[in-house]
């Protein structure tokens, strides 16, 4: 007969560390936006534009998680200019590759490690880690051609 999908046999698989992380971080990300202080977040927008403050996006992402930086970004709703079209493509870009640049950056690296302890860890993700920084930095340049040089999108 149909093989029968239990989701919650796959959920008791999970780590309750990594759970904890992401519970966690979630949580902080909603304190922060209840007492007002993601309003400092978008007055960066503010000073020192969206392209550049995205950017840093992708930076923060590597060090804090890139799902609750991207939830703070969407909570504050900062003012992204003229192009806030191209600009939310571009935190989404650089949220997500961003998040890929240090080990603990992504959902899915904190997975792994929680997974291969001993196996995959900070050092072995560090020793390749300029790669994934070439790939931010091409990356962010073919969004800067296509959406605003080109127009394309």
């Amino acid at each position: 007969g149909p093989t029968k999908l239990n989701a919650f046999s796959w959920i008791a698989h999970i780590e309750n560390d990594t759970l904890l992380f992401f519970f966690g971080i979630l949580a902080a990300v909603g304190g922060l936006h209840f007492l007002g202080f993601l309003e400092y977040f978008t007055a960066l927008y503010d000073k020192f534009g969206p392209t550049s403050v995205n950017i840093g996006v992708g930076f923060l992402s590597s060090v804090v998680d890139n799902v609750p930086v991207m939830s703070a970004v969407l909570k504050a709703e900062p003012n992204m200019g003229a192009f806030a079209k191209e600009q939310w493509m571009l935190v989404t870009l650089t949220a997500g590759v961003g998040g890929s640049l240090i080990s603990f950056g992504s959902a899915a690296g904190v997975g792994v490690m929680g997974k291969l302890q001993g196996i995959y860890t900070f050092s072995s993700h560090m020793k390749y880690a300029w790669t994934i920084l070439v790939g931010y930095i091409i990356s962010i340049a073919v969004w800067y051609f296509q959406f605003i040089v080109l127009h394309i999108g």
